[in-house]
């Protein structure tokens, strides 16, 4: 799967990538905080950083559901989802590096830092 979803009329949603476009400022600072004393005013500043930016990652992401939710529910009278295991879906196939587990190749391309469950919680709602 290339996206976030596809529709019925073969549209496909891109991914949110929230994580991605900050994932240099949070390695960034997560190496910044290895670096400092244990106990420090500083370390304290670092770690709200940190804890601020997951916030924001988080926010990110619920904005993205929440528009497309209400994008689709307000264009379409139904909204139909197939009933996925969507744990299933996402779950990497067992196996080691000489023998990877089972489909581990089509999972590649699975965003799993979407909340596809979430989605359809927003959109019964919307």
């Amino acid at each position: 799967m290339a996206g976030f979803a596809a529709t019925s009329a073969g549209d496909l949603v891109a991914a949110s990538n929230a994580a991605q476009r900050l994932a240099d400022r949070m390695r960034h600072l997560q190496r910044q905080l290895a670096r400092q004393m244990k106990g420090s005013k500083n370390r304290a500043k670092t770690k709200r950083r940190i804890a601020q930016l997951h916030q924001s990652i988080a926010r990110r992401r619920a904005d993205f559901l929440h528009q497309l939710s209400t994008r689709w529910s307000q264009s379409h009278a139904l909204i139909v989802r197939e009933d996925l295991r969507i744990g299933n879906v996402t779950r990497w196939g067992k196996g080691t590096v000489e023998e990877p587990g089972r489909h581990v190749a089509a999972k590649i391309g699975i965003p799993r830092l979407q909340s596809w469950g979430g989605c359809q919680t927003k959109a019964a709602n919307a």
